[in-house]
């Protein structure tokens, strides 16, 4: 199955062909693959990262999130391109279909310096410092909570924003917990239970509400690393 995936995605035009890098990863996970095969899925993924460096260099770059006006921004750490593709059913079951766009974000790809240059700070900063200073509130959980997020979140006051930094991805490349191939279902059962309450709450006290990342992540036979 992995295979028939990879000859479907390999010839498609990005970013939908970011897809073929989780047809990919089946193959790099799979105990019962012979060397040879896992050395051809490598080298692949190599070609494939090459390839996607020229289009996310023609992609605009983030404008700075506006915290001045209402917004919710929930930071789901560490996610590629290739992890949102696979679970996009999952934004669309929140409401109505969100406005999305792809966006190149010029930091390195760790949690903070995405996050500062998510909300255009300069990088020496602390972004819990620079939350704090604004009177924005900042929280920071895992994602595998049973209850909905807005049940456990803070009231927040009219007119004010706030964050939300989503771990459990991250967690899980960094604990080695899930492969890359797993993420997409992973993120998708997250986002079926706190995005449409996060939307509906927005939406009811007329905040804007943006779903992002901070960075993505590297793919080897070894594991997951961040990456873009």
């Amino acid at each position: 199955a992995a295979l028939r995936e990879h000859a479907e995605w390999e010839g498609a035009e990005f970013p939908a062909r970011l897809r073929d890098r989780i047809a990919l990863a089946r193959v790099l996970g799979d105990p019962w693959a012979h060397v040879p095969l896992a050395q051809a899925a490598e080298r692949a993924v190599g070609r494939l990262s090459e390839a996607a460096e020229d289009w996310l260099a023609s992609l605009p770059p983030v404008e700075p999130i506006d915290l001045g006006r209402p917004t919710v921004v929930v930071v789901v750490d560490g996610v590629p391109p290739d992890v949102w593709l696979s679970a996009e059913g999952a934004l669309s079951a929140a409401g109505p279909p969100p406005a999305t766009a792809w966006r190149r974000l010029d930091a390195a790809p760790q949690t903070v310096p995405g996050l500062l240059a998510l909300f255009g700070w300069p990088q020496d900063r602390d972004p819990v410092e620079e939350f704090a200073r604004r009177g924005v509130p900042y929280e920071s959980v895992v994602g595998n909570e049973s209850r909905p997020l807005v049940d456990l979140l803070p009231p927040l006051s009219e007119g004010r924003s706030r964050v939300v930094r989503l771990a459990l991805l991250d967690r899980a490349a960094h604990q080695g917990t899930a492969r890359l191939d797993e993420m997409p279902a992973l993120l998708a059962t997250m986002l079926a239970r706190h995005l449409p309450g996060l939307v509906a709450d927005a939406r009811k006290h007329g905040r804007a509400l943006i779903l992002t990342t901070d960075h993505g992540q590297g793919l080897t036979r070894k594991g997951l690393s961040h990456g873009r």
